[in-house]
C-alpha cells in the first residue's frame, strides 16, 4: 500500500504486472494500455521495471502498517 500523502511516485497511474521465475531471461512485464496489454521482455526494459518496482517498494508501507491504514480508512467511512 502506498499512502496518498506520498504524492506522485514512479509508476503511479499505470498497472504493471511483473512475472518472474527461476529463469530471469523468461521474465515478462505486462502493461495495461487503453488499446490492450503490452508485453515487454527485453533485458533493458526489464531492468527499468525492476528499478521502478524497487522504488515503489521503498515508499510503500510495510504489511502491518498497510493493514492499519486500511482499517483506519474503513473506520473513517
Amino acid at each position: 500500500m502506498i499512502p496518498f500523502v506520498i504524492g506522485a511516485y514512479p509508476g503511479s497511474g499505470q498497472n504493471v504486472h511483473y512475472a518472474s521465475g527461476p529463469v530471469a531471461r523468461l521474465d515478462t512485464v505486462s502493461l495495461d494500455q487503453s488499446h490492450g496489454p503490452v508485453l515487454l521482455d527485453a533485458e533493458a526494459q526489464l531492468e527499468m521495471y525492476r528499478i521502478l518496482l524497487d522504488r515503489m517498494e521503498h515508499v510503500a508501507l510495510e504489511p502491518s502498517k498497510s493493514r492499519d491504514f486500511i482499517h483506519n480508512l474503513i473506520h473513517d467511512l
